[in-house]
């Protein structure tokens, strides 16, 4: 085998491993979930990880959202609360799910090389956007709510929250694209 065959083989199992850690980081979020008392959705740490994963794994990061939603169908305890199958799919998550998904199919490829911590941030809002706004759709079309029923439930619990999740997934992005920078102008120079 050549060198250059061994670092193909290489970078194909260290993508796999991210796939899979990432997923498994989906699950572990939905498991530090906090019930509101007026709200159906849960607060967790989801979307944190969605934003890691796209910033990331990149366009590989649809394949970890795939693989948390194949072990939860599967009845792997990975949603909120351990709770198991496709039937949880259909609860008042399943949008924000769902946007998951959307997100993680749309982000890489609208904001594929941004490594500023601004340009983060409008990236990682951007897919806050998609994913509250499938929630929402969810909620209204699903379940029945009027919209501003919706956006009581859905998204104003959320918003303080979700912008500390936001701003600390720029900024440990920012330091990861330093990096990624660097290690690329080490193997140009090599």
């Amino acid at each position: 085998m050549t060198a250059k065959s061994l670092s193909l083989i290489k970078t194909k199992a260290e993508s796999v491993v991210f796939i899979f850690a990432f997923s498994l980081a989906l699950a572990l979020a939905a498991q530090a979930k906090i019930p509101l008392i007026f709200s159906p959705v849960p607060l967790t740490l989801q979307t944190f990880v969605v934003y890691l994963a796209v910033k990331i794994l990149k366009k590989k990061a649809v394949f970890s959202v795939i693989l948390y939603l194949a072990a939860g169908v599967l009845g792997l305890p990975v949603f909120a609360g351990n709770s198991l199958g496709i039937s949880y799919l259909a609860g008042p998550t399943g949008g924000y799910i769902l946007g998951f998904l959307v997100t993680c199919l749309v982000i890489p490829f609208v904001f594929a090389n941004f490594k500023t911590f601004a340009k983060n941030l409008i990236s990682f809002l951007s897919a806050a956007a998609i994913i509250y706004s499938f929630g929402l759709i969810w909620l209204v079309s699903i379940y029945k709510l009027t919209l501003q029923a919706a956006l009581v439930a859905g998204l104003y619990p959320f918003v303080i929250g979700e912008a500390i999740k936001i701003t600390s997934a720029a900024f440990l992005t920012r330091k990861t694209s330093n990096v990624e920078h660097r290690t690329q102008n080490i193997e140009r120079r090599t």
